[in-house]
């Protein structure tokens, strides 16, 4: 056998791997959801994890308060409860956190009265259900959800048994792009029934503490991979705290914002007008994403100059944005520039 074609393929291999961009050779893993057992006779406050989605229960979709998948999640509330209406017992799903208009109640997920679609804040006529059975699956820390036994309506002999196999979880139907073709949670879906064949049933449970554990990791996990994205190298004691199993949230979340400050520093050094630094992680919210909290948005007129403060005050500045963050960013930037909606880039 020749060596020539064997020196060809190294040289090919060589000439590959140098045209790979640095960040391509570093990689961490995800972090993982640590799901835990529950006491369902003493209830309490978890964030419930769906294995099959890797989402979790939260509110979005219809009104913003139907029963969702989200890739973060709100606390829920599970406590022991009857419905004396329909002569049921079993748990409340409370969504403290999730918005409502139910006069103050608690939001406790419920069933529509046809069973088509669950919502989270309790703002339910006389026909909805809020009783749910929970039970856990023998062979690992997952559990079943679904409508008590006896419910009259959805109960496993009611209506001829028509929901007997039916479970709150993920229709498993996906859409042209290989997705899913809902974030909607489907309270009622029958896995016997013809097209329901791959739903997916099963919930797991996670603390609080371990919640924000995998919310701060995948926050430090950005920031490293963009670390090695913006060629700052200095990140080895955030890498170390990211793969500590001992490190708290609250450490992991300072290293990243650390992290992050330090690779802006970086790149601040080297700023200039044709190589602007993007500096929109310093605002709070920049798209909204959650709410309006820290943003200016409603008109209020100085009584000394006659300006509002959502009026254009400069050619290169809107005033309404979060004061502390602009007030910050002018002092310790000499120039700033908006250059696409809520985007902020920088140069020295």
């Amino acid at each position: 056998m020749s060596d020539e074609p064997l020196l060809t393929l190294v040289a090919l291999c060589g000439a590959t791997m140098s045209t790979l961009p640095i960040w391509a050779a570093t990689e961490w893993e995800d972090p993982t959801v640590q799901t835990t057992t529950i006491d369902l006779e003493a209830g309490g406050t978890y964030f419930v994890y769906h294995p099959a989605t890797q989402m979790f229960m939260i509110n979005g979709n219809d009104a913003n308060t139907q029963l969702s998948f989200g890739e973060t999640g709100l606390k829920i509330n599970v406590k022991k409860a009857e419905d004396p209406r329909f002569g049921v017992s079993g748990w409340t799903l409370e969504m403290p956190d999730a918005p409502s208009n139910n006069g103050g109640k608690p939001n406790y997920i419920f069933v529509l009265g046809d069973g088509s679609r669950a919502y989270v804040d309790y703002n339910m006529g006389s026909t909805d259900h809020f009783i749910w059975k929970i039970t856990k699956n023998p062979d690992n820390d997952t559990y079943r959800i679904k409508m008590p036994d006896e419910d009259p309506v959805f109960g496993i002999e009611a209506q001829d048994g028509l929901y007997a196999n039916a479970y709150m979880g993920w229709d498993g139907i996906l859409n042209e792009e290989g997705g899913m073709n809902t974030t909607a949670v489907m309270p009622l879906v029958d896995p016997t029934t013809s097209g329901y064949e791959n739903a997916q049933l099963d919930w797991a449970f996670v603390t609080v503490d371990e919640y924000e554990k995998f919310i701060a990791k995948k926050e430090l996990k950005n920031t490293l991979e963009y670390a090695v994205e913006k060629g700052y190298t200095d990140y080895s004691k955030y890498e170390e705290i990211y793969n500590q199993a001992s490190a708290t949230a609250e450490e992991i979340t300072n290293a990243s914002a650390e992290l992050r400050a330090a690779i802006e520093e970086y790149l601040l050094a080297s700023a200039s007008e044709t190589n602007p630094v993007d500096l929109t992680s310093r605002i709070s919210q920049p798209s909204f994403e959650n709410s309006t909290d820290g943003w200016v948005y409603e008109k209020v007129t100085s009584p000394s100059t006659g300006w509002d403060n959502l009026q254009r005050q400069t050619q290169t500045r809107n005033t309404a944005v979060p004061e502390k963050t602009m007030d910050a960013l002018m002092e310790y930037l000499p120039y700033l520039q908006i250059i696409a909606e809520k985007k902020y880039m920088a140069y020295i």
